[in-house]
C-alpha cells in the first residue's frame, strides 16, 4: 500500500522533497493548523518541493541564488538555508 505524502510524514517523520511534494496541501495545512495563513502557506510549501524535486533532483540547492528560485525563498530564508546547508554550520 502506498502512502500520501502527508502520512509519511506523519508516520515517518519524513520531511524530505519526495514526500512534501506528494501531499495533498488541505492535508498538510491540518499538520500546523496553528500557523497563521496554514492553507496557503502548505500550498507553497507542496510548489516548493515540487521545484525541489524537479530542478534540484530532490537536493537543497547550495547556492543562494538557487535557492532563491524556489517559490516562497526570499533572501533572509536564502541565507539561513545557505548557511545550514554548509560544512562550516557542523564544524
Amino acid at each position: 500500500e502506498e502512502k500520501n505524502g502527508v502520512e509519511l510524514v506523519r508516520t515517518r517523520n519524513c520531511l524530505c522533497a519526495d514526500s512534501l511534494a506528494n501531499a495533498n496541501p488541505e492535508d498538510l495545512a491540518k499538520i500546523f493548523s496553528f500557523v497563521l495563513f496554514a492553507n496557503v502557506k502548505s500550498k507553497h510549501i507542496v510548489l516548493a518541493a515540487k521545484e525541489v524535486k524537479n530542478q534540484f533532483h530532490g537536493k537543497v540547492p547550495e547556492t543562494i541564488s538557487s535557492l532563491k528560485s524556489i517559490t516562497g525563498i526570499g533572501p533572509k530564508l536564502a541565507d539561513l538555508l545557505f548557511y545550514v546547508n554548509s560544512y562550516s554550520a557542523y564544524e
